[in-house]
């Protein structure tokens, strides 16, 4: 209720506002643009939208609640870098050394080609809205987010064994020391 009256003011008297919170849900309702601030200063500004897209480290990704998050190895190779972990090996954008990396839900698609491949059992499923949330078990406990009805014409459900893919440039990679 607050937001929406803040949003109102703020279209009815054509005046920059500058509104600080502690949720970026909130901020998304408000705001055309978002400044994220980790240690009294700025890190990140952009649209939310651009932030959601491109996070510009793991700050914002972790404030941001994109959950798939790991840690690996990265040894560059023809056309980009190899990250090696625990179990998996993935095709990602030039990296090197120890990162950490990010692969957005919205971006692995359900039973589809790809640069990197992965499969596990579903082991905690949602349909929540307009969006189903699968989470898979296995060496990358990828969270998916897809549409509804894609969800149930493909028959997802909690056990149901599942093989996902995703491109190399679905993979957003950070330095594991400094976060960037």
């Amino acid at each position: 209720a607050v937001c929406r009256e803040l949003l109102k003011l703020h279209r009815q008297s054509r005046i920059s506002v500058i509104h600080v919170c502690h949720s970026f849900e909130e901020a998304r309702m408000v705001a055309d643009r978002i400044g994220v601030i980790d240690s009294g200063r700025i890190v990140q500004a952009g649209t939310p939208d651009a932030l959601m897209e491109s996070p510009a480290n793991r700050y914002v990704a972790n404030l941001l609640r994109l959950e798939n998050v790991f840690r690996g190895r990265a040894e560059r190779c023809p056309g980009g870098s190899r990250i090696v972990g625990d179990g998996f090996s993935l095709a990602a954008p030039e990296a090197e050394g120890r990162v950490e990396f990010l692969v957005r839900p919205w971006d692995v698609r359900v039973g589809a080609d790809g640069d990197n491949r992965a499969e596990g059992n579903i082991v905690e499923f949602s349909l929540a809205g307009p969006v189903a949330r699968a989470k898979l078990d296995g060496p990358l406990p990828l969270l998916v987010q897809l549409p509804r009805d894609a969800a149930v014409t493909a028959g997802l459900a909690l056990g149901k064994r599942l093989r996902v893919a995703f491109d190399r440039d679905a993979v957003h990679v950070f330095d594991e020391t400094t976060g960037a």
